[in-house]
């Protein structure tokens, strides 16, 4: 059913921290034939507190195992979810970059957000169709071409398509929700609707038990990237959970997972307030 599609997202298995955990781990050991948690941490770009918290939940699950000299290691099913999770995101990437035309990086960034959610089915098409777009088939080659011809300069929305605003959807369906989803007119509870600060605030400046939207992040390549790969991205919510007695460093909660950051790190991300909306009430 449609308006169940958001609570199977909820309860996807995989969250977006444990699928970079799980291939953290076997790329590891690929490369240098062991990980440990500071391992992980260092790749990840994280504190090893923050990784020591994931993979704890990953072995009580039964995905990550811990030898008598604290050595990580895939389980088997573990090690199914890192093959599925890395052959998601070649397709994924695959269909973004090299059959739309996507930016390498921009292809990159929206892979890591859903290669843990893809379904097997929509994989398998996926397969099939890179496979086709990819023979010698003549259709596919016409194809290719009349993609081309489409995607290039002039292009325009099909019929029935408004233009859109890629940047904006996240904003456009918080502040119109449709009847029936979570946050909107029809959600049972007496929780208030929440509106968003005008001017976003950095991360640093937030207190504990508050909230936001990440509207910016600022930084060189190496820091954006990390910020990536800690799922640190435009429209995600982060809340404060605890601060440091002095101040350093702020633990966070986002995408259903904890994390820690350095201050001077927070004030390179830029939030847009969630605050209670009593208006009307």
């Amino acid at each position: 059913m449609p308006d169940e599609t958001w609570k199977q997202f909820e309860r996807n298995p995989i969250s977006h921290s444990a699928a970079h955990h799980i291939i953290a781990i076997a790329e590891l050991r690929e490369s240098a034939g062991y990980a440990r948690v500071s391992d992980v941490a260092k790749l990840l770009h994280i504190t090893r507190g923050s990784a020591s918290l994931t993979l704890k939940a990953l072995k009580k699950r039964g995905l990550v195992l811990e030898d008598e000299n604290r050595f990580l290691r895939l389980s088997d099913t573990g090690n199914a979810v890192a093959d599925a999770v890395r052959g998601r995101k070649f397709l994924l990437q695959s269909l973004l970059h090299d059959v739309l035309g996507v930016p390498a990086d921009t292809a990159e960034e929206d892979t890591c957000k859903i290669e843990h959610l893809v379904s097997r089915e929509t994989a398998d098409r996926l397969a099939r169709f890179l496979r086709f777009i990819g023979s010698d088939d003549e259709r596919a080659r016409q194809f290719l071409a009349a993609w081309g011809r489409y995607n290039g300069p002039g292009n325009h929305n099909p019929p029935g398509c408004p233009p859109h605003d890629a940047d904006g959807l996240a904003s456009l369906c918080e502040e119109h929700p449709s009847p029936g989803h979570p946050n909107g007119a029809e959600r049972s509870g007496s929780r208030p609707r929440r509106r968003r600060q005008a001017t976003p605030i950095s991360l640093a400046d937030l207190g504990v038990g508050q909230s936001g939207r990440i509207a910016r992040v600022e930084g060189d390549g190496a820091i954006r990237q990390r910020f990536l790969d800690m799922g640190i991205t435009r429209g995600a919510v982060v809340r404060v959970q605890r601060v440091a007695p002095l101040g350093d460093p702020i633990q966070i909660a986002i995408k259903g997972y904890s994390l820690a950051i350095r201050k001077s790190e927070a004030k390179s991300i830029h939030l847009e307030l969630e605050v209670p909306d009593h208006a009307g009430r």
